[in-house]
């Protein structure tokens, strides 16, 4: 019943064990015994005070620690307390959370927590402090297992509040909500961000939705994977899925859904994942960037935006992207300012953008072994501008007959050089729109292509076709 105690030693002598027991209630030690110690235990609190107070040395090993019926107003209602300078040992403890005020105390005290259902408080009822904003609660050395359950923190939304602050430790399992950062890391863009030079990383499992950014890599962020993540509906001045920011070389984002990331007009971002840096800014470089086996979609600019030197991307579905016809280049990958570049085998496709594969002020791009659709009134498939040496081979580029479909773009003050076009399957039906269209070209060479129906119609604006 509420209000008995499981154990109680206000006297006594010696040394007290329990071993896989279960104890539902409070349990005391008076400071006449010499130690207390639990193995393996399963502690259950009863709706008055927490599960232990001890006034000794205390040990917990192997313990599940449920404060579900536990007294959330008490004094010690993290669970446990050792008290009067008595020491306490905890080794593979987990604490079973539901309640606002034990999950506070438990994470700042470093604690291994586990919620048992969907939590949702005001950011107002908790004492974690970021230093930045308002704060949910704050990860310092132990785990938050969300248990596949929602933290959604209220009263949390200026522009560097957020939901969970992280110290260090780790979080896993947990869908984040509510607050303007998710997983902050001592400044924040993002849902679960990654601090200046945060290195070796592994961002794996988490559902990041309704952040500025859902996952955020800022400056220096070098061989992390960030891998299975849901990042969507991302929306406000950013609106961003999944970013890497400058000098952040070396790492992986592969196997992550982003969708429905909207952001301003201003910031110019609105993507599923981006790779944030270009070719020419040398001092913000970023460089061997791998985007494998993503799903980008309904994004409001690009599904994938990608710029920095010796990028993989491949095994991606892009579709439906450009949604916010705002912005006045939408496509489904975005490759801008980039160098060694290789796009592969990937799925782009697209009803809504302006261009399904769009590639601006790069060199040394090789496109291979991509399906490449355009199925809107108003979307080029390829759309190619001030780029220069662009190997496309082995695509299968197709589209409908509303308007013209792949497109080479130069100006009169640079001009595109060397365009290679060998062994592609081209079927798009004309309507009398080029299917290949040459503007300020000034080389280019094409070998071995198929072009299905009518879809042989040329423009041409270029001042050498190289034949073998």
């Amino acid at each position: 019943p509420n209000g008995a105690y499981s154990i109680h030693f206000d006297n006594g002598s010696g040394d007290v064990i329990f071993k896989n027991c279960k104890l539902y209630g409070w349990n005391s030690f008076g400071s006449s015994l010499n130690s207390v110690s639990f193995e393996g235990c399963s502690l259950n609190g009863n709706g008055t005070y927490a599960l232990i107070r001890s006034y000794v040395a205390l040990s917990l090993t192997d313990c599940v620690i449920n404060t579900t019926n536990a007294d959330a107003t008490d004094g010690y209602s993290e669970g446990v307390e050792a008290v009067g300078g008595a020491n306490l040992t905890e080794t593979n403890v987990v604490y079973e959370i539901n309640n606002t005020t034990s999950i506070d105390k438990a994470l700042q005290n470093g604690k291994n927590v586990v919620l048992t259902e969907d939590l949702t408080f005001s950011a107002n009822d908790t004492t974690a402090n970021s230093g930045y904003g308002a704060t949910g609660v704050e990860v310092d050395g132990g785990v938050l297992d969300g248990n596949g359950n929602t933290l959604t923190v209220n009263n949390a939304w200026d522009t560097w509040d957020c939901a969970v602050n992280a110290v260090s430790g780790t979080i896993k399992n947990l869908t984040v909500s509510g607050a303007m950062r998710g997983i902050f890391m001592g400044s924040a863009n993002g849902g679960i961000h990654l601090n200046f030079n945060s290195r070796n990383n592994l961002v794996d499992s988490n559902t990041c939705l309704y952040n500025g950014i859902g996952i955020y890599l800022e400056n220096y962020c070098k061989n992390n994977t960030i891998s299975n993540n849901t990042s969507s509906y991302n929306y406000g001045y950013y609106g961003v899925g999944i970013e890497v920011d400058w000098n952040g070389d070396n790492n992986t984002i592969i196997g992550n859904t982003c969708e429905y990331n909207n952001g301003s007009i201003e910031a110019d971002e609105s993507c599923g994942i981006e790779i944030r840096s270009n070719r020419t800014d040398t001092e913000h470089l970023i460089i061997n960037s791998i985007v494998t086996n993503n799903k980008c979609r309904y994004n409001g600019k690009s599904g994938i935006h990608l710029g920095g030197n010796n990028t993989i991307c491949s095994n991606n579905i892009c579709e439906n992207n450009g949604t916010n016809l705002s912005f006045s280049e939408t496509s489904d990958i975005l490759i801008v300012g980039g160098e060694g570049v290789l796009l592969s085998q990937n799925t782009i496709q697209s009803f809504t953008s302006k261009a399904t594969l769009r590639i601006k002020e790069s060199n040394k791009v090789f496109v291979k072994n991509n399906n490449i659709i355009g199925k809107g009134s108003t979307v080029n498939i390829l759309l190619l501008v001030e780029s220069d040496n662009v190997y496309l081979t082995y695509n299968n580029f197709s589209g409908s007959s509303t308007e013209r479909r792949i497109v080479f773009y130069g100006s009169d003050d640079l001009k595109i050089k060397n365009i290679q076009l060998i062994s592609n399957l081209i079927d798009c039906p004309t309507n009398g729109y080029p299917v290949l269209e040459f503007n300020n070209v000034d080389t280019y060479r094409s070998k071995y292509n198929m072009f299905l129906a009518d879809s042989k119609v040329i423009a041409w604006q270029c001042a050498n076709e190289l034949t073998d």
